[in-house]
This record gives C-alpha cells, structure tokens and sequence, in this order.
C-alpha cells in the first residue's frame, strides 16, 4: 500500500470496480489473475487470502473458457470485480448455455474419488466466503471478506 498519509486515511472509504473481458484463451487466465490480485493489495485483503482467491479465480476463469465457451477463442469471458476494504466480489460470466449446479455429481461420493476434475464447485465453496449462481448457470459471483481485524468500524 502506498505510504502517502493522505492515501491512508481516504482508503477506508475507497472502492474500485474492475472489468475485464477477455477471449477464451488459456494463456490469459494467469495473468488476469495475478493482476486482480495485485489491485487486492491496495485494500489489504489479499495478505492472508491471496492463495485462496486465486485458486477460486483460476477455477472459476478456467471453467468458463472450458466448459461454457469451449476454448472457442472467439467467444469472451466477462471479468467484473468490486474491491473495497470490506470485501472482494468477483463475478465471472461465459457465453455457454450454462448448466444446473444443483446437477453436478458430489465429487466426494465413493465413484468420484478417483476423477481427474469434477472438484471445482466444491473448491470454490470452500475457499471462499460466497459463491452463486445465475438462474442460466453462465456467470458465477464469488465473495471474500476481509478479515475482522482488516474491517473498518462504521463501515459496511
């Protein structure tokens, strides 16, 4: 975080919208992740969730490119983001039909241990503190809070 005084008094009160929309390419989710991560920096929510946000990033990129625009290049993953001091919300939309989350198979069912994928939903829930769907199932949204600690008091 900058050391500006000036900066550091204002940023309790700051929020930054973030929207990215980029084509179904593999090669892009790293670096669209790594740079979200760098703007969590600014509002000091990624010091201890940096790993867990990025997981679920990753997961949640890759599924859209894979499983709703089927690495069709022409088709674009829509990125938009709202970081504040309180919290990050991703949301993440393909161009695909979508799907039914309630119909995805439970990947710690006895048959499922030993697939290959089929854990990203799962992964998703676990790390962070929020995860929905749309109605069509295209478009996730997933939230992090700051820690209490990080929270500003009067804030919401």
């Amino acid at each position: 975080m900058p050391s500006d005084p000036c900066f550091r008094t204002v940023m309790p009160f700051v929020s930054e919208r973030i929207d990215i929309k980029i084509p179904s390419r593999v090669s892009l989710v790293e670096p669209t992740v790594r740079m979200l991560m760098d703007r969590m920096i600014d509002f000091r929510l990624s010091e201890t969730h940096e790993t867990l946000v990025a997981t679920a990033l990753h997961e949640a990129i890759g599924n859209a490119m894979k499983h709703g625009n089927h690495f069709d290049e022409a088709k674009w993953v829509k990125v938009s983001v709202k970081l504040s001091p309180r919290r990050a919300v991703f949301s993440i939309e393909d161009e695909g039909e979508g799907f039914d989350p309630a119909g995805v198979n439970d990947p710690t069912a006895e048959d499922a241990l030993l697939r290959e994928s089929g854990r990203g939903i799962l992964l998703m829930r676990h790390l962070m503190d929020e995860v929905r769907f749309n109605k069509t199932g295209n478009r996730i949204t997933l939230v992090k809070k700051a820690e209490k600690s990080q929270n500003h008091a009067g804030l919401k």
